[in-house]
């Protein structure tokens, strides 16, 4: 039981970890754009939040 309630909680705060990345990049994203870096945002873009969803993907 304690095993299983640990490894819900890691899954669970390694989402809320994603989901703030995630919003953090895109604010990055969109502020970026406005001032007209778009090839090198989208590039760091990419680069930070390819992590993020590969952890998704192993733990879904």
């Amino acid at each position: 039981m304690t095993r299983k309630r640990k490894s819900l909680l890691k899954k669970f705060l390694i989402s809320i970890a994603v989901g703030f990345l995630t919003l953090a990049t895109s604010l990055a994203f969109t502020a970026a754009l406005n001032y007209g870096l778009t090839i090198l945002t989208i590039l760091q873009w990419l680069f930070i939040s390819a992590p993020g969803i590969l952890i998704l993907i192993v733990l879904s």
